[in-house]
């Protein structure tokens, strides 16, 4: 009889345990993870934006954004992403930068689109960072370095302390090996993909190798590393056997967009 009554008493404290953990799993929640991961990018996108562009110089007139914004949606378009999730903002400095911000916000430097020497290196950057938006490599990265946790902590308390360790680390550090090398070899593709020569992508990462990491290439070295190693790469993932590459932007619009960079106030 004690062995039965002792048996019993397991079995309910068992019961009891379990209904109570069951109990404290939000199962709502697990099931909407989805909509709830895209509702957190973006509010965190914004957020984030919001904190940088606030001591930023965002460029505004009108028509250096248009022929940027061309180039941009030329490639999203011809790679099957949505280009209204792309938010193309052009700051104007003398850094030499590009990054993605939660929720598809593209930052392009002026700097950057300067040292350009042609749209085809323009387009291999920029299709360098889509790739990071695509491949989700940005919420990978901030969940791995700064938590989920705290993340979602930081979205409904306002914390701006989190939300400048977000624009810090995904601004002014690199990817690991394998995002970046990813970013780069997803980038040929869409190239490619959009008729734009990716040559020039890998001449420009062997040429930036080169530059003086003291100067204003600084922010590039420490966000874009190895990058005569990642023009190899990208050079020996190019399809050489294709040749029907297009312009986008027309060489008169091209330079004048330059033109137009090299006049603003700093």
């Amino acid at each position: 009889m004690k062995k039965i009554i002792f048996e019993l008493s397991i079995t309910i404290c068992l019961f009891i345990g379990l209904w109570f953990g069951f109990s404290q799993i939000d199962w709502v929640n697990i099931f909407r993870i989805d909509e709830l991961n895209a509702k957190t990018e973006e509010q965190l996108g914004d957020l984030s934006w919001d904190y940088f562009s606030i001591s930023e110089n965002e460029i505004q007139e009108n028509e250096i954004l248009k022929t940027v914004d061309s180039l941009v949606n030329h490639i999203a378009i011809a790679n099957g992403i949505e280009t209204d999730k792309i938010k193309l903002h052009i700051i104007n400095t003398d850094e030499v930068n590009a990054f993605a911000l939660p929720d598809g916000h593209l930052v392009l430097n002026s700097q950057l689109i300067l040292e350009a020497k042609n749209q085809e290196e323009l387009a291999g950057v920029i299709s360098h960072e889509l790739a990071h938006i695509e491949l989700d490599h940005i919420n990978e990265k901030l969940t791995q370095e700064i938590g989920l946790a705290v993340l979602i902590s930081a979205i409904s308390g306002g914390n701006n302390q989190v939300i400048s360790n977000v624009v810090h680390t995904l601004s002014s550090t690199a990817f690991d090996r394998k995002n970046e090398e990813d970013a780069d070899l997803t980038a040929v593709i869409y190239l490619e993909k959009a008729n734009i020569n990716p040559i020039p992508f890998a001449d420009f990462l062997n040429r930036i190798a080169d530059e003086d990491p003291n100067s204003e290439f600084e922010t590039w070295f420490s966000t874009h590393p190895d990058s005569k190693e990642r023009s190899k790469s990208v050079f020996k993932k190019i399809n050489k056997s294709k040749t029907d590459y297009i312009q986008i932007i027309n060489n008169s619009t091209w330079e004048k967009l330059k033109e137009q960079l090299s006049n603003l106030d700093k």
